[in-house]
Parts: structure tokens; sequence; C-alpha cells
């Protein structure tokens, strides 16, 4: 069963088979690996049947390793600015994402007090209330704090220059703290808004072996 490509899976797909065949100067296995992804990506749209096109081109022109560098220099300047920022932070079908969201717990040791609400459901053809729908739900009233992780890879939200992912996640989690983001069920009738009270970022690097932490930023507080 072939699965459809966006371009930035092909691009993802595609990097990661000419990355291995660099470290180990080898043609065949690249050759056979592309030769899968790349009609998967026929099979999709007529902009990536050309970008394949292209790159399975590239591929074929090669002879030994000693072109295997220039084919991935090549094969770069084709793929330009693939994967997009939405796809290198939070991946795709071909590429892990780059942030992980870790489960939010109360800031204080009280559970939070669930209160619950009877609504008529409605008739989106009528645009009344529908017969027999009632129901009830439960939720949590605003004024709770919870604690909220994120953990991000090989992403530098702090000094972003001109990396586009980076850059973005950096605007995403200014904008939650601003002007919030709502999350949940119900969010039309005004449940589910969250915004960020205090953001501190630690910076980790692994070097033998070994996490070490570097430094920690305080990026918003609300006041």
């Amino acid at each position: 069963i072939f699965m459809d490509l966006t371009p930035c899976e092909l691009a993802a797909a595609i990097t990661r088979k000419a990355l291995d065949a660099i470290e180990s100067l080898s043609i065949k296995p690249l050759k056979h690996d592309l030769v899968d992804i790349l009609s998967r990506a026929k099979r999709t749209s007529e902009e990536i049947r050309e970008l394949a096109n292209s790159i399975e081109n590239i591929v074929n022109e090669i002879q030994d390793t000693s072109d295997l560098e220039n084919a991935i220099e090549k094969i770069t300047k084709e793929l330009k600015e693939l994967p997009c920022p939405v796809c290198r932070i939070f991946g795709n079908k071909e590429l892990a994402s780059h942030v992980r969201i870790m489960n939010a717990y109360p800031k204080d040791e009280a559970k939070p007090e669930l209160q619950f609400r009877t609504r008529v459901a409605l008739d989106r053809f009528r645009k009344a209330s529908r017969s027999g729908a009632l129901f009830d739900y439960e939720f949590v009233p605003p004024g709770y704090k919870w604690n909220f992780e994120m953990r991000i890879y090989n992403l530098n939200i702090l000094e972003p220059n001109e990396d586009q992912a980076s850059k973005l996640l950096k605007h995403v989690l200014d904008y939650v703290s601003n002007l919030g983001l709502e999350i949940g069920g119900m969010k039309s009738v005004g449940h589910g808004l969250i915004k960020f009270e205090e953001l501190k970022a630690k910076v980790y690097h692994i070097k033998d072996f070994k996490v070490e932490l570097m430094k920690e930023v305080n990026l918003f507080e609300r006041h």
C-alpha cells in the first residue's frame, strides 16, 4: 500500500536516506530505497511528481562513491526550504516531532473542583434547539493554575537567528503568553482558554554522553 507523500515528507525521507548513504559510502542501498520513496511520490500531485523526477535524474547520474556528495548537494538545492517550518517543529509521517508536550498537572496539591452545567444541543439545520437533546457536561472553573512542560529538541528559541522553525515556535509561545490558546471541548461557548503566567526555559546540551544544564532563562512573567 503506497501512502501519498507531501513535499515535506518527501524531503524528510530523501534527506534521511541520503545522509545514510554518505555515512556508509553506499550507492546501491540509496538507489534501492529511493525507488520506493520516489514511486510513492509520483502517485501524488503534479508538483511532487516534478520534484521526484528531478531527484530521480540526479540519483541516476551517480556512478561511484565519489559522486555521492555532489549528488546530495544537488538534491538539497532541489528540496530548497523543505521541510517547512511547521513540519520541522511538529513532524509528519516521515519526520519526528521536535517538541513534546508533557501532561499538565494542577499547580496546587488540591484537586481542581469539577463543576457541571446543563445545556441543550442545537440543530444546525433548523438553527434551533434539538428536541430531547438535553445533556450535562463537566468542566474546571476559571482561575486554576497548571504546570506546563514542553520539551524542545534541536530548535533554539532563545537565539532563533535565521532559522524559520525556531522563529515560528518562539512566536507561538509569545502568542499563548499574551493572547492565550483555547484547548479541549466546548471552546465555542468560552471554555478552555489558557495563558502562560510564567515561562522559563532551561537549555541542556549532551556532551560525553552526559546531559548538562547550560543556562536557565525567564522568557515571560505576567505582572
